[in-house]
């Protein structure tokens, strides 16, 4: 279980850790590059609802900012960098240091399933 025959190397995967971190970025948060605005479509299983989930010191064209996902609603906070579009449930607010956006975050239900049928 490693990067390298003979059992010598790194026991995680490089790519194993990359997938672990797009679950987050991509996942979670629902971020996708649009070349003129941040898109986040924000959701959390019920699991994590009560705890949330903060991603921090995202960089976007120039730009910094920390996702915080609650159990309700989504915080995205710009850190540096110029004004940007954040574009969410089909609504788009401007986003700029010392005014957050907060959009609505889905909630995932993943209790009580029982696979397909």
């Amino acid at each position: 279980f490693t990067e390298v025959r003979g059992g010598e190397g790194t026991f995680t995967f490089l790519t194993g850790e990359g997938g672990f971190l797009q679950t987050f970025l991509y996942g979670w948060s629902g971020f996708r590059w649009r070349p003129d605005r941040i898109h986040l479509d924000p959701a959390l299983p019920d699991q994590w609802a009560a705890s949330g989930l903060t991603l921090r010191g995202l960089a976007y064209q120039g730009r910094r900012f920390d996702v915080a996902i609650g159990a309700q609603q989504t915080t995205v906070t710009l850190d540096s960098g110029d004004p940007v579009p954040v574009e969410a449930n089909g609504k788009t607010q401007t986003l700029s240091q010392g005014a957050p956006v907060t959009i609505p975050t889905r909630r995932l239900q993943t209790s009580g399933c029982s696979g397909a049928q």
